[in-house]
């Protein structure tokens, strides 16, 4: 990029201002910058590649990368761009409140959830360094539920309430060092969960931000995935089948309406709220992992007759 401007106003040996040769100095330099060349992290965590509907790249012209580059001069110059509390050296912008607006929102963010209704409630994300202390005030850590490539989770029970949650721990040093770009796929999943409150999805209820370690309390699914109990059932009944038909595809309804696409949808991303009893008739299924799901743009269609 370019020099950064001098606002310094010399005098020459007779004791004139040249003030007005630095502002021109200082015009130059920020047409440089503007003209000058972006930083591909900045670009790509900015302004990102631009997709369809379903998450396929588009191509790019000379007019889209002048555009990307005016918004990331636009997001340095109004400092939006910041480091969420050190996590995992990604450049997020601030949207999430203020620990004092968190504390707001936090008593309605339990009871609100998953009921489906236009008034959301709103998820909490705590940062800092502070976060991982609020945390154990919050809830108490239980057994190991899981251990996988990228994360562990864990049962834990909020200390006031007693309900039962799963966390999962995600190690952002361990996952920098063994997956490069994966902090991106933890991002999408909880800005995406953050927008979507349906019975048949998953349901976010805090996250909290450290610099080493990223904890998100998520919905305690107890029955495991859909995939298993079909292959230890060997076979649906009609009612079974037609019952996960409907729940995943109202899920899948209201998650478009929202113009966001999951993409990775597959029955090991199907887990059961818990198995099913032999006189239980309800099979209370919901969709996972949001790691890869795009947000798609509105496209309005315009017809002449």
């Amino acid at each position: 990029m370019g020099n950064q401007p001098s606002h310094a106003h010399t005098t020459n040996g007779n004791g004139n201002n040249n003030g007005h040769k630095d502002d021109n100095a200082s015009k130059n330099n920020d047409n440089n910058n503007s003209n000058g060349c972006i930083p591909c992290f900045l670009m790509d965590k900015i302004a990102p590649r631009r997709s369809d509907a379903m998450g396929s790249p588009l191509p790019s012209t000379p007019i889209i990368e002048r555009q990307k580059r005016k918004q990331v001069a636009e997001a340095m110059s109004a400092s939006i761009v910041q480091k969420a509390g050190g996590v995992g050296g990604i450049l997020m912008p601030p949207k999430y409140g203020s620990a004092a607006h968190n504390k707001a929102v936090l008593a309605g963010a339990y009871d609100n959830r998953g009921n489906g209704d236009d008034n959301e409630a709103e998820i909490p994300v705590h940062e800092g360094p502070d976060a991982e202390q609020l945390l154990h005030r919050t809830y108490e850590l239980q057994d190991v539920l899981g251990v996988g490539s990228t994360s562990t989770v864990q049962q834990c029970r909020h200390r006031q309430t007693g309900t039962i949650y799963a966390c999962k721990v995600i190690d952002v040093q361990q996952i920098e060092e063994r997956f490069q770009g994966m902090m991106v796929q933890f991002q999408t999943e909880i800005d995406a969960l953050r927008q979507l409150q349906h019975p048949g999805i998953i349901g976010l209820y805090d996250v909290y931000l450290t610099p080493h370690k990223i904890y998100i309390i998520m919905e305690c699914m107890q029955g495991g995935e859909l995939f298993d109990y079909v292959v230890q059932k060997g076979t649906l009944t009609e009612e079974e089948a037609s019952q996960i038909v409907r729940k995943v595809t109202s899920a899948l309804v209201y998650m478009h309406e929202k113009n966001i696409v999951h993409r990775d949808l597959k029955p090991e991303n199907l887990l059961l709220k818990r198995k099913p009893s032999s006189s239980e008739k309800s099979i209370d299924v919901k969709i996972i992992d949001f790691g890869l799901s795009k947000v798609s743009e509105r496209v309005s269609v315009v017809v002449y007759l």
